[in-house]
């Protein structure tokens, strides 16, 4: 289960943070200090950290430089009401420079697109320092192509493309199970239709619309690898389908950094 820990020291908004997110199935750790939230991420499993940027006992930011220093490699985001940054004594580039551009993609082992895991890790090594994180989703609805456990797709994306960006556990990424997180990028983000050009952008929409046409009807994922891009405010940029090879996304990306 994708877990998510809060932090942040209001403990009525830190209540209902948490209570949504458990609406929506994740599994949530609430913190109302960064120095609890430290502690809690050093004996629990966490996906995603959303903090506060004003906390007693380590802020945000601290917070967000103490994961680095200790080799956490999670994404952070951090929430602030309009005006907090101002007054912290960092000031406001110190904070933003903290904020991560995002690619989010939904992945999957015996697939044809699986070679784009080689793409993305290069534009993880090129970027990464610069503020580029990439979060992958491994998803076993289209074509049964990710039939392994959670390990083993682990195994099988260090050893045959050297990922050393996150990946995290299966799960759905369309439909009425698909993952919050997909809903609301496809709300955010529609289809726009395929590369013609790509080699297989002709058999994958014959696959589609023999075997799933029900996934052309709507702004649903329609196949693995479809990517994301967010900017370091959050919002949904562009969609690439999976017919757009990562490295075709690097000038979108480099706008962002």
């Amino acid at each position: 289960m994708f877990s998510i820990l809060v932090a942040e020291d209001d403990k009525n908004l830190n209540r209902m943070i948490c209570a949504k997110l458990k609406q929506e199935h994740y599994s949530v750790f609430p913190a109302f200090d960064g120095q609890e939230a430290l502690d809690i991420m050093e004996r629990e499993h966490i996906d995603l950290v959303i903090s506060d940027v004003m906390m007693p006992r380590m802020d945000g930011l601290e917070l967000t430089a103490a994961l680095r220093g200790a080799k956490m490699d999670l994404p952070v985001l951090i929430i602030t009401a309009k005006g907090q940054m101002e007054d912290m004594e960092k000031g406001f580039r110190a904070g933003t420079d903290d904020y991560m551009v995002l690619i989010i993609v939904n992945t999957a082992s015996k697939c044809g697109f699986t070679p784009q895991y080689k793409e993305l890790q290069e534009l993880y090594d090129k970027y990464k320092d610069k503020g580029l994180e990439i979060l992958g989703f491994p998803c076993n609805q289209f074509g049964a192509q990710e039939p392994g456990s959670n390990s083993e797709v682990q195994q099988f994306c260090r050893l045959n493309y050297g990922v050393s960006f996150q990946i995290f556990e299966k799960g759905d990424v369309r439909g009425e199970t698909a993952q919050p997180l997909f809903k609301y990028l496809t709300s955010e983000k529609g289809f726009k239709g395929f590369d013609k050009e790509h080699e297989f952008a002709a058999i994958l929409m014959g696959a589609l619309k023999k075997n799933y046409p029900e996934y052309l009807e709507d702004d649903g994922i329609k196949w693995n690898f479809t990517k994301f891009l967010i900017d370091r405010e959050g919002n949904v940029v562009e969609r690439f389908e999976p017919t757009t090879s990562p490295s075709a996304m690097t000038a979108a990306i480099e706008k962002l950094l």
